[in-house]
């Protein structure tokens, strides 16, 4: 079972829902658990505990912020590249005007297309498909610089447009892996869900222990929890449903390609 998948293709509110109504369970089950002790006469001191409900209640705020730690450096990493991936593409469009009339006229329309496909690649249904097409333009472009072997232009702007075909593959490689390919694992989702089970468990058992029934608290940890974790699953999405890097780089080159040169 893809855990990583489940959790994150789920709509927010069903995960959310999922994980309150685990979390008031297993609290509710805690306090039934050490209630029935009290009842039966066996008394266990509160103060021990108490400290071990708060050494493991520390230990799930602290994967909660390391696995949010890897889900936000992931997060700027795609912002980063969109970046790069702009640069990479518009500096490739100037240097086609150094190229010979043909190479420059389809390099250029290709560099259109691209733009206007990786523009619709976070909102599309069928990435498979434009990501095909993705790799297409990259054999034509490359096709476009093995061409300029016969051509009788200077060995310096042959280099740069290579260098920029280069650079634009390898970007695309590279987002399309951070993007899709890297995430959470599943070893470190089912460590989180059972350390916030145990977490809520120990919570209940010690407030039945102490006797305090405090209803108030009890949804309202649970509720922090979840939110926590509906958010990092958010983030951890392929569908990036919330979490949305801006892809205004691509559109600034978009609109500069389209009133540029042909």
């Amino acid at each position: 079972m893809d855990l990583a998948n489940s959790l994150t293709s789920m709509p927010s509110w069903v995960l959310f829902i999922i994980l309150l109504i685990i979390g008031v369970l297993a609290t509710e089950f805690g306090f039934w658990a050490g209630h029935r002790k009290v009842k039966n006469g066996i008394n266990e001191p509160t103060a021990p505990i108490g400290t071990a409900v708060s050494a493991i209640l520390a230990l799930l705020a602290f994967m909660l912020g390391f696995t949010f730690s890897i889900t936000s450096s992931r997060f700027a990493d795609r912002k980063g590249l969109v970046i790069s991936q702009a640069n990479a593409i518009g500096a490739g469009y100037l240097r086609a005007g150094l190229l010979p009339e043909k190479q420059k006229t389809t390099v250029r329309k290709l560099f259109s297309e691209y733009t206007d496909l990786l523009l619709k690649l976070p909102e599309s249904n069928n990435v498979e498909a434009l990501l095909d097409r993705r790799d297409a333009i990259h054999l034509l472009l490359w096709e476009q610089a093995l061409s300029l072997e016969e051509q009788d232009i200077p060995p310096a702007m042959k280099s740069l447009f290579i260098t920029s075909v280069n650079e634009i593959i390898s970007l695309a490689e590279e987002r399309k892996t951070v993007a899709l390919v890297f995430r959470i694992p599943d070893a470190l989702w089912e460590a989180l869900l059972f350390l916030n089970v145990i977490s809520m468990f120990a919570y209940g058992y010690q407030k039945g222990i102490s006797g305090s029934r405090r209803t108030f608290e009890i949804p309202i940890l649970t509720i922090t929890y979840a939110v926590v974790i509906v958010l990092i699953a958010d983030m951890d999405s392929t569908s990036f449903r919330r979490f949305k890097v801006s892809q205004e780089p691509l559109r600034s080159l978009q609109k500069m390609i389209r009133k540029g040169p042909r």
